[in-house]
């Protein structure tokens, strides 16, 4: 399982700079999902000052998970 821009395609790496309502973020630490039906967790630190830190659903920085094995889907 990996995370991705979905973008770019890009891997999501702890460090990258994302910005969330036109505020630059750094990427603290990924939380992989818990279970199939949810989507994981970025944790998030202001780039300017690092006084804000921040929780978000990985759809907010416009990332996804692929090869979740996690997840079978049945035809």
């Amino acid at each position: 399982m990996k995370l991705i821009y979905k973008f770019s395609g890009e891997e999501v790496t702890v460090g990258d700079e994302v910005y969330v309502d036109e505020i630059k973020y750094n990427i603290i630490d990924i939380t992989p999902p818990h279970k199939p039906s949810s989507s994981g967790k970025v944790f998030l630190e202001e780039a300017i000052d690092q006084l804000l830190t921040c929780e978000y659903y990985v759809d907010v920085i416009k990332a996804e998970w692929i090869d979740r094995e996690d997840r079978e889907w049945v035809n």
